[in-house]
């Protein structure tokens, strides 16, 4: 017959105890460690891809702007030419990879003039009292994620309000 184990705790027990408790409690605080280090490692991964894709596509800004400009001047003749169509397909490629890659063109023609988002190269003085709104855009302004890449650069206007039509009728 085997002798069974007494379960009352022993003085041993109760010096062992402290140590226990010291060793759980470091042991916790490693754990809470490493999942906040995992999770700031992941955070520097995320804005270290974050702002790599921002690069990449501040250097293809300047081409997506030439291939628009050059198309937005394609001469009536070359509207069927299979080069020229090449070229229209190459323009809506680069869209739509932007598009993917979460780039968002800033309105800008008609809207309120807003300085976060635009850059202002020129003003029409000659235009009357009223709100500030964009009347031409010279350049094409993207945000990323609410990150403005580029300002649109703007010429800036006056919209006047017609107040003939707000008075009451009876």
């Amino acid at each position: 017959m085997t002798k069974a184990k007494d379960k009352t705790p022993s003085a041993k027990d109760d010096l062992l105890q402290p140590q226990i408790d010291q060793l759980t409690a470091d042991l916790q605080r490693m754990q809470a460690d490493f999942i906040n280090f995992k999770r700031r490692s992941e955070q520097e991964q995320e804005r270290l891809s974050d702002m790599a894709k921002v690069a990449v596509v501040m250097k293809f800004l300047p081409f997506v702007d030439n291939v628009k400009r050059a198309l937005a001047h394609m001469p009536k003749e070359l509207e069927n030419d299979q080069w020229a169509k090449g070229v229209v397909q190459l323009g809506a490629q680069f869209t739509t990879i932007l598009d993917e890659l979460g780039v968002r063109r800033i309105e800008a023609v008609g809207h309120p003039f807003d300085p976060n988002l635009h850059e202002a190269v020129s003003v029409d003085d000659e235009a009357g009292e009223g709100e500030e709104v964009v009347v031409e855009e010279l350049q094409p302004g993207y945000e990323l994620d609410g990150f403005v890449l580029r300002h649109s650069v703007v010429k800036v206007g006056k919209r006047t309000f017609d107040t003939s039509n707000s008075e009451e009728r009876n």
